[in-house]
């Protein structure tokens, strides 16, 4: 597998955007799983931000993740002996594309994620407000964190055949206001 990477910085946009594509150069299929780690901390991060995903449904990854489902988008401050709480959503698609988004009101800076749905059609929010491990992950993929035995059991498995080539691009956008950040996320 080779990997072809391209950042793209505007000079006129707060934006950062980053292409990819995956091609199989050998002579038999391999499994394709592409998750993008995307963690925030502080001082983006505090129990004062706002986490925005829109979506149509929540599924947690566990029964400890069920049971704090109703606060999986609010930041608590750090508690010692947190234990992560993963959620998989399946997120609006608006032209193709997907977002998510942090904001935090005391700093007044925020940040929103930009995806291709149909290439990264998975999307994990892993909340680890732990002391001293205090990150957000807003996580766009083309599967879950689960894992290669998880995906082949439930025959979601993505694979590359040889030659074929797999592409596709996120976009960070950063801002100053809340108004532009929640407007972008509609």
């Amino acid at each position: 597998m080779v990997l072809r990477r391209t950042y793209l910085c505007s000079y006129e946009k707060n934006e950062l955007t980053v292409k990819d594509e995956i091609i199989n150069i050998s002579s038999r299929k391999y499994p394709l799983m592409l998750l993008y780690h995307c963690n925030m901390g502080y001082p983006l991060l505090s129990e004062n931000a706002r986490v925005v995903i829109p979506h149509d449904s929540v599924v947690p990854r566990n029964d400890h993740a069920a049971e704090g489902i109703k606060e999986a988008l609010i930041m608590e401050r750090s508690q010692a002996d947190f234990e992560e709480q993963c959620y998989y959503y399946d997120v609006k698609e608006k032209e193709g594309y997907a977002a998510c988004g942090i904001f935090n009101p005391d700093i007044e800076k925020g940040l929103v994620i930009k995806f291709k749905k149909d290439t990264l059609d998975y999307f994990t929010q892993w909340k680890m407000n732990g002391e001293h491990e205090y990150v957000l992950g807003l996580e766009p993929g083309n599967c879950s964190p689960d894992g290669r035995a998880s995906h082949r059991e439930r025959g979601t498995l993505k694979y590359l055949e040889p030659n074929q080539s797999y592409s596709t691009e996120l976009a960070f956008k950063f801002y100053k206001s809340e108004n532009n950040f929640t407007e972008d996320l509609k």
